[in-house]
């Protein structure tokens, strides 16, 4: 298994699609807070943990899945593997560990890394507590560790790169829109049965008031959020992965690969 993870790594290191995705993902992240109107001398640590969408980071999950999982599937030198004696659940769990260590490397330092540069820039500032922000971020991952699993199952049972990254990304708009239409009347707490929607509603911050710090008028964003969102993606983000991940090995078991 250590050697299949270790090739899926050298060949998603010099996969063009996977260093093109990453590097939007990362600039659109670090734009986003000026798209919204916000000055880049303003940009403190809390107004960008506020203002950068990180929604965007679905698209990682699913072009690392999609591509490591699928990608020697499309042109069956996966079955090289099997020949070559790998047991199967090397096979499948070596592209299911390569594509974990992947998604968490890349989302953390994508998230993390802008976040401690505009604080060290700019000082923290007023807008959010960071203790909270904090840990949005941690359950912001365990969403994307749960969509990571249901992309791989995708790709898995489509046995194709490309096939996986239409689809998914089908997918995801149709939860987007899902989400803005009934958005006025579905309670956000319930917002962890889809993926996306939890990932948007963990790492947004729609409630806010004004404050009086140090002489200025501010914008205080409401950090904390409902223990029943809180108990409903972690057990979610668990269950469904840990779902999607014995799902997808039994069908990898099972098939014929000719």
């Amino acid at each position: 298994m250590w050697n299949i993870i270790k090739a899926q790594n050298y060949q998603t290191r010099n996969d063009i699609v996977v260093i093109v995705a990453l590097i939007c993902v990362g600039a659109i992240l670090i734009i986003s807070p000026m798209m919204n109107g916000v000055s880049l001398n303003n940009i403190t640590g809390s107004v960008y943990a506020i203002n950068s969408d990180k929604t965007f980071l679905v698209f990682t999950a699913l072009v690392l899945a999609s591509r490591i999982c699928g990608w020697d599937q499309s042109d069956k030198t996966i079955n090289y593997e099997l020949l070559a004696g790998h047991d199967r659940s090397a096979v499948y769990f070596g592209r299911i560990i390569a594509t974990l260590i992947w998604v968490t490397i890349s989302n953390v330092l994508l998230m993390f890394v802008p976040l401690g540069i505009f604080t060290a820039i700019n000082g923290w500032g007023y807008s959010a507590e960071f203790s909270w922000v904090l840990f949005r971020y941690l359950l912001a991952l365990l969403t994307i560790f749960r969509m990571t699993l249901e992309f791989a199952l995708l790709a898995f049972i489509l046995r194709s790169s490309g096939l996986s990254l239409v689809l998914g990304y089908l997918l995801i708009v149709g939860a987007i829109f899902l989400d803005i239409i009934f958005s006025m009347d579905t309670d956000k707490n319930k917002s962890w049965l889809l993926g996306v929607t939890n990932l948007m509603h963990v790492t947004g911050f729609p409630d806010y008031s004004f404050g009086y710090v140090n002489g200025e008028d501010v914008i205080v964003y409401e950090s904390a959020l409902d223990a029943t969102l809180i108990i409903g993606t972690i057990a979610a983000s668990v269950i469904v992965g840990a779902v999607c991940l014995v799902i997808g090995n039994v069908i990898f078991r099972k098939r014929d690969m000719k």
